[in-house]
């Protein structure tokens, strides 16, 4: 079982008009439920990307079952977006996990 997800970030001026060429920084960002640092779960597929001819980039965040502990129902994942110290963003998402990730005989 592995779950698989994409997050874009998309760059616009000022007149919403898409803005090309603008290096994006994606990083997993770790905090458990009660605010403090937690071990990292998932991995991203890139953490530098540059926005298309539409203003967007993309990337992939993906669990496998060895991200995935036998007793979690739930994974937050943050992820946070960066253009530069003004414009930064941090994307929060839970998983629901059911059943056991581990395969059994």
């Amino acid at each position: 079982m592995t779950f698989n997800d994409e997050i874009s970030a998309k760059v616009l001026d000022s007149n919403n008009t898409p803005i090309s060429g603008v290096p994006i920084n994606f990083s997993l960002v770790s905090v458990d439920a009660n605010g403090g640092s937690s071990e990292t779960l998932g991995s991203i597929s890139e953490s530098n990307v540059i926005t298309d001819s539409e203003g967007v980039a993309t990337i992939s965040f993906q669990l496998t079952p060895a991200d995935v502990n036998e007793n979690t129902d739930e994974i937050d994942v943050s992820i946070t977006v960066f253009v530069n110290d003004d414009y930064q963003e941090t994307v929060n998402r839970t998983y629901l996990v059911t059943g056991s990730a581990n395969i059994e005989f």
